[in-house]
């Protein structure tokens, strides 16, 4: 199996249609069916089946944006995974990417902004004893 195969983003704070619109956006083309075809690599958003808009842990988060590439090169996958992780982060939403090449992705794959968002809420509680709060 390809470890360039197949990549699952996990987007906090979005719905389909505002997901959809940043990717026809950051590709300058048409989203169709929720789904948009770019250099040869399939983008589809879906909304997460396990997806609560009030967990904190990101396999819990409502949108699913899934990265597949038919024909195309590695370098080409993880360039387009990139962007999408960036454009994600330049449009204030937290992004967070499972696939099996994280670790050559911005903020290793997201995960460790996400990190740094979890510590930033989990000091605020502690701080003023008001508990958790699960929002960016």
């Amino acid at each position: 199996m390809d470890r360039y195969e197949y990549c699952k983003i996990f987007v906090h704070g979005a719905d389909l249609e505002r997901t959809t619109g940043l990717l026809a956006s950051l590709f300058g083309a048409e989203v169709e069916d929720d789904s948009l075809t770019v250099d040869g690599i399939v983008v589809d958003v879906l909304e997460n089946p396990d997806g609560d808009p009030d967990e904190a842990d990101f396999v819990r988060w409502p949108v699913l944006v899934e990265v597949e590439p038919l024909d195309a090169a590695p370098a080409a996958t993880v360039g387009l995974v990139s962007r999408l992780l960036v454009g994600f982060h330049d449009a204030g939403r937290l992004a967070v990417a499972a696939c099996d090449y994280e670790d050559e992705l911005p903020w290793s794959g997201g995960i460790e902004l996400f990190r740094r968002w979890e510590a930033v809420l989990d000091r605020g509680a502690a701080e003023d004893g008001s508990g958790r709060q699960d929002a960016p």
